[in-house]
């Protein structure tokens, strides 16, 4: 779970983890930080944020089941995918919103 400067820990880890797949994410959003919506009377809270970039699908499917398989605590949400333009009809532009759970202040 993210410790201390939430916004910190969300760019470094999303950058870090990205390293390793072909995809260009040039976008991590500001997180925002509120009660997990999910589940009701839930001890932790949840940071919610949005990426964006381009890749192949099969790059981002890679990317997006590797992230939720090494990071148990965030889920992808909300995935929307358009093709670039002519100049590579294989390739798309993703957005996605990624929540995370982080301690509830006590």
């Amino acid at each position: 779970m993210p410790p201390g400067d939430v916004f910190a820990w969300t760019y470094d880890t999303i950058r870090r983890f990205k390293a390793a797949y072909k995809i260009d994410l040039p976008n991590i959003g500001q997180p925002t930080q509120g009660y997990v919506d999910l589940i009701p009377s839930f001890p932790y809270k949840q940071i919610k944020f949005t990426i964006s970039g381009t890749g192949y699908y099969h790059d981002l499917g890679k990317f997006v089941s590797d992230l939720e398989n090494k990071f148990p605590h965030l889920r992808v949400l909300n995935i929307a995918l358009e093709p670039v333009g002519d100049q590579s009809p294989e390739k798309l532009t993703f957005r996605m919103e990624i929540a995370a759970l982080i301690k509830a202040n006590t």
